[in-house]
């Protein structure tokens, strides 16, 4: 149905389409979410070297591939909360809610 395809093309909108993972448009719209709710979050910043050399060098294939080994290394080192995404061609970014203490914590 046409409902079904627009919900379809707004979800494929927010996915960076080499590695799956968020992009910079759904990194801004959870992070807005976040701030709207008064959640505290941060977010980590990760430049890796040699992106557009390797495209140039050995093939738009290699270089897909090594994106994908990033993002995948990120979301393994990342919590379930946490928002993994690219940025752009050799940036990407981790958004992390801030997680508050649990009250068991803070009672001694």
């Amino acid at each position: 149905s046409a409902v079904n395809a627009e919900m379809n093309a707004r979800a494929l909108s927010l996915v960076d389409q080499s590695t799956g993972a968020a992009n910079r448009r759904a990194l801004e719209q959870y992070a807005d979410q976040l701030a709207l709710s008064g959640a505290e979050y941060s977010m980590v910043l990760v430049r890796v070297s040699g992106v557009e050399a390797i495209n140039q060098t050995q093939g738009h294939f290699v270089g897909d591939q090594m994106v994908r080994g990033v993002v995948e290394a990120m979301r393994e080192s990342s919590l379930e909360v946490d928002q993994v995404g690219r940025l752009s061609v050799d940036e990407f970014a981790v958004v992390r809610p801030r997680r508050r203490r649990a009250l068991a914590n803070s009672v001694s």
